[in-house]
C-alpha cells in the first residue's frame, strides 16, 4: 500500500495542468516576499531603519498572506479530488467546483488544527514531539473532506480511525514524502543556491586583503546585504528562482495525491 500509494502520488504529480496553478501561487508569494525584504535590506543599508515603518509594512503583507493561505486549500481540495479519479482524467474545473463545495469544511478543519496543534506544541521539550504525533493522526484530514465528504468535525474522526488501524503505514509515507520532497527542491534549487552563492564568494573574496580580522568581519557583513541583492537583480535571478517554484509546486502535488490515494487505498483495504 506504501509503494503503490508513493507511486501513483509520484505519477499524479506529472501533469502540467495540476502544477501550474502552484506554480501561479508561487511566484506571486516569492514576488511579495523579495519586495518586502529588498525594501527591508535597502532601510538596514541605507541606516533609515524604522520599527514603526517595518511593522506598518508587516501588518500590510499579513492579511495578503492570509487570503494566499486561503486560496492554497482551494487549490489543494481541488487536487485531492483530482486524486480521487487518478488514473482517469477529471477536468480541473469539476474538481474545483468540488473544492468550493466543501470549502466551509476545508476552512473549519484548518482552523481546528492550527489552533490544536498550536497549543499541543507549547509544553518546552515534547511541543515539537506532540505536534508530529498529532500530525501524523490527522495526516487523512483534508482528503476525508474531499473525498469521504466528512463535515468538519467528522474528519478529525475519520483520519483518526484510518490511522488507529494504519499507524506505521501512515508513517512510513509521511517519511517517505519528506525525504523524496527534499531530494526534488534540493535539486530544483541548486541553480538558485549557486548563484547566491557566487556572489557572496565573490564579497568573502573582496575583504581578504583586508588584515584585521574585525575590520574584515564588519566589511563583509556591510557588503553582504548588497552582494545579495546584486544576485537578486541579477538576469538569471528569475529563470533560477523560476526552476525553484516548479520544484516546489510538484512536490506539493505529489505529497497531496500520496495523502489522498492513501486514503483511498486505506479505504478499500479496510473493506
Amino acid at each position: 500500500m506504501i509503494s503503490k500509494s508513493i507511486t501513483e502520488g509520484f505519477k499524479f504529480a506529472l501533469s502540467v495542468k495540476r502544477v501550474i496553478p502552484y506554480i501561479i501561487l508561487d511566484l506571486i508569494v516569492f514576488y511579495i516576499l523579495i519586495s518586502f525584504f529588498s525594501g527591508l535590506i535597502n532601510m538596514i543599508r541605507l541606516e533609515s531603519f524604522n520599527v514603526i515603518r517595518f511593522f506598518l509594512s508587516l501588518g500590510l503583507f499579513i492579511p495578503v498572506f492570509i487570503i494566499i493561505a486561503l486560496a492554497q486549500l482551494w487549490i489543494n481540495g481541488a487536487m485531492i479530488d483530482q486524486a480521487r479519479y487518478f488514473p482517469r482524467d477529471r477536468p480541473l474545473k469539476k474538481s474545483f467546483e468540488h473544492s468550493t463545495s466543501r470549502y466551509l469544511s476545508l476552512v473549519c478543519a484548518l482552523f481546528i488544527y492550527v489552533v490544536i496543534n498550536g497549543i499541543i506544541s507549547m509544553p518546552r521539550y515534547i511541543g515539537a514531539i506532540l505536534a508530529f504525533a498529532f500530525s501524523l493522526v490527522m495526516y487523512y484530514l483534508y482528503p476525508a473532506v474531499i473525498v469521504g465528504k466528512k463535515r468538519c468535525v467528522d474528519s478529525f474522526k475519520n483520519s483518526y480511525r484510518i490511522f488507529r488501524r494504519y499507524p506505521l503505514e501512515t508513517f512510513v509515507t509521511s517519511l517517505l514524502q519528506g525525504i523524496i520532497s527534499l531530494i526534488v527542491i534540493g535539486l530544483f534549487a541548486l541553480p538558485l543556491i549557486f548563484l547566491f552563492l557566487g556572489n557572496v564568494i565573490g564579497v568573502f573574496m573582496d575583504t581578504i586583503p583586508i588584515v584585521n580580522a574585525t575590520a574584515r568581519s564588519e566589511t563583509f557583513i556591510r557588503s553582504l546585504m548588497p552582494g545579495v541583492l546584486a544576485a537578486v537583480r541579477s538576469p538569471f535571478f528569475v529563470p533560477y528562482l523560476f526552476i525553484l517554484v516548479v520544484g516546489l509546486s510538484f512536490t506539493k502535488v505529489f505529497n497531496l495525491g500520496v495523502q489522498a490515494r492513501l486514503y483511498i487505498n486505506a479505504r478499500r483495504t479496510a473493506l
